[in-house]
C-alpha cells in the first residue's frame, strides 16, 4: 500500500506553472507544447514585471521613503518567489525522488497517526492558500478604497500621475506612459490582476512545501517512537525469564533501524532540495521581516488610510508566521531525535538481550546529533533561538531608522 502523503496539489501547481514542461510528457505532443508555451509566457511576463518594478521603486517611489520601503518589500517578495521557484523547477527530480520515496518506504500501518499526519498537512495547506489570497486580495481591494487627499496629492507627486484616483495594485515603470490615463491605466490593472494570480501560486507552492514534508516525516518518527517503545514486551507475556538470544527483538530493531534509515534519507532529500536555495530564502525572509516591522511602526496614520495599515499588518503577520513556522520545522525535527532517545528509555530495554542492548547503545548514539535544517554547511541553522535573533536585528533596524529621521 503506497503511503498517501497529499502533495501531489503542489505538483499540479508546478505543472500550471509550466515549471516541469522538462520533465513532465503527456501522450498527446499539443499538451508538451503547451506547458512549454505557458512556462515561457511565465518567464518573459515575470522577468519584465520584476525588472520594471525595481525600477519604478529605485527610481519614483524613492522620493517618499515609507512608499519607497513597501515597494522595497514587494521587491524582496517578488524575486525571492521567482528565484524559489526555479530552484524547484532545477531541482525538480530530486523532489520527484523525495515523493517517490516516501510513497514507497513510509509505514502506513498506524493508520490512525497516519491519517492524522495527513490531515495536519492538509490543514497546513489550506492555511497557507488562505493566508496567500487574503494578504494579496489587499492589494486589490485597496484601490477601491477612498484614501485622503494628502496621499492622492503624494501618489500624484511621487509618480507624475494625472488621475491619481486611478490607483494600481503594485507600480511599474513604463516608458513614456502615465500609467493613470486610459486605456493605459485599464489594461495595467488587468495585467497586474494576472501577475497577483501567479504570485498567490508562487506563494502557496513557497509557503507550504517544507512545512507539508516535514509533517509528513514527523509522522514517521511518531509511529518509529512506538515501535521502539514495544521492545522488550512481547515474550514477557509468555515467560517470566527472558531468552538470552531474542530473534524476535532483534528482528524489530533492525527494522527499526532500517526505517530510521529511511527517514535519514528523505531529509537528505529534503535538504538537497533547498541546499542551494535556502540560504536565499533565509536572506530574503530577514529582508521582508525588517521591512515589514519598519513600516507598521513608523507608518503616519494621518497620511496613510486605515486599509492601507490593515493591509501591512496582514502582510507583517504573514511573514512573520509563515518564518517562523519554517524555524518551527526544524525545530520539529531536531525533537523527533529527543522523542526517540525517550522511547528508548521508556521501553523494556532492560528485558532485551545483550546484543539487541548494544545495538540500543549504537541507535541511541546516533539519535542524539542535532537535527536542525541548516544551509551553508551549517553556517545558518534554523531554530526558535535564530527566529528571535531575527527579531533583534529588525527591532535593532527600526530603531536604527527612527533615530536616523530625528537627525
Amino acid at each position: 500500500m503506497a503511503y498517501d502523503h497529499g502533495v501531489y496539489p503542489l505538483l499540479k501547481l508546478i505543472l500550471v506553472l509550466g515549471y516541469q514542461f522538462e520533465i513532465t510528457t503527456f501522450k498527446a505532443k499539443w499538451k508538451n507544447n503547451l506547458i512549454e508555451v505557458v512556462y515561457w509566457v511565465h518567464q518573459i511576463i515575470g522577468v519584465a514585471s520584476l525588472i520594471s518594478h525595481v525600477i519604478s521603486t529605485t527610481t519614483r517611489s524613492i522620493r517618499y521613503m515609507p512608499e519607497f520601503f513597501q515597494r522595497l518589500f514587494e521587491d524582496a517578495a517578488f524575486n525571492l518567489l521567482f528565484i524559489e521557484a526555479h530552484f524547484i523547477r532545477a531541482n525538480f527530480q530530486d523532489l520527484h525522488e523525495l515523493i517517490q520515496h516516501m510513497e514507497t518506504s513510509f509505514s502506513t500501518q498506524e493508520t490512525e497517526i497516519v491519517e492524522k499526519t495527513y490531515a495536519k498537512a492538509k490543514f497546513i495547506f489550506y492555511v497557507c492558500v488562505t493566508s496567500a489570497i487574503g494578504c494579496l486580495s489587499g492589494s486589490i481591494l485597496e484601490t477601491f478604497f477612498t484614501v485622503s487627499q494628502e496621499e492622492l496629492d503624494l501618489l500624484s507627486h511621487i509618480y507624475d500621475r494625472k488621475y491619481p484616483n486611478n490607483r494600481l495594485q503594485t507600480n511599474f515603470w513604463v516608458p513614456d506612459i502615465d500609467d493613470s490615463e486610459p486605456p493605459y491605466y485599464q489594461i495595467i490593472f488587468v495585467t497586474e490582476l494576472y501577475l497577483i494570480y501567479l504570485i498567490i501560486l508562487l506563494t502557496i507552492l513557497s509557503v507550504s512545501l517544507i512545512p507539508m514534508l516535514v509533517t509528513h516525516i514527523a509522522g514517521q518518527y511518531e509511529i518509529l517512537c512506538n515501535r521502539i517503545q514495544s521492545l522488550g514486551h512481547s515474550s514477557i507475556m509468555w515467560n517470566k525469564r527472558r531468552p538470552i538470544d531474542d530473534l524476535q527483538d532483534r528482528e524489530s530493531l533492525r527494522s527499526i533501524m532500517q526505517a530510521h534509515k529511511n527517514l535519514i534519507s528523505a531529509q537528505s532529500k529534503l535538504q538537497n532540495l533547498y541546499s542551494a536555495g535556502m540560504f536565499i530564502k533565509v536572506v530574503f525572509n530577514n529582508i521582508m521581516f525588517a521591512l515589514c516591522l519598519y513600516q507598521l511602526t513608523l507608518s503616519n496614520t494621518n497620511t496613510v488610510s486605515k486599509f492601507r495599515v490593515y493591509k501591512l499588518t496582514l502582510e507583517f503577520l504573514t511573514v512573520a508566521v509563515t518564518y517562523y513556522y519554517l524555524c518551527h520545522c526544524s525545530e520539529i525535527l531536531d525533537d523527533c531525535n529527543s522523542k526517540l532517545c525517550d522511547a528508548i528509555w521508556n521501553s523494556r530495554w532492560y528485558h532485551c538481550s545483550r546484543h539487541v542492548q548494544k545495538d540500543l547503545i549504537m541507535f541511541l548514539r546516533r539519535v542524539q546529533r542535532p537535527n536542525h535544517l541548516k544551509c551553508l554547511h551549517g553556517a545558518i541553522i534554523l531554530s526558535h533561538v535564530y527566529f528571535l535573533g531575527v527579531v533583534k536585528v529588525s527591532y535593532s533596524f527600526v530603531n536604527c531608522m527612527r533615530f536616523k529621521s530625528r537627525l
